[in-house]
């Protein structure tokens, strides 16, 4: 890879890829000096790290084909929110809702 230009603070060692004029981290102004960075090879052994597959090779199917357990739901009172979860909440189960 093509090494990459940071700027590194001389008191704190915090580093940015674009100049500053005040360190974020330790307060000091004027304090940060550009250096080149060269990311780390990776080989085979050194540790490379690829993408695994956690599929099983297998087509896609449709949810409604699928086989799944009824499971005891609890209707929460929203229709809209109801139906987005298929009937209300999952007795044991933890739903997040931004």
């Amino acid at each position: 890879m093509k090494a990459k230009t940071v700027y590194v603070c001389s008191k704190c060692d915090y580093q940015y890829p674009k100049k500053l004029g005040r360190c974020p981290q330790c307060g000091e102004f004027g304090s940060f000096v550009e250096e080149t960075y060269s990311p780390p090879v990776v080989t085979a052994e050194t540790g490379a790290r690829r993408a695994v597959s956690l599929s099983d090779g297998s087509d896609a199917a449709p949810i409604s084909s699928s086989e799944h357990d009824e499971c005891r739901r609890s209707p929460t009172g929203y229709g809209e929110l109801d139906r987005v979860l298929g009937g209300g909440l999952v007795e044991g189960s933890v739903v997040l809702i931004s």
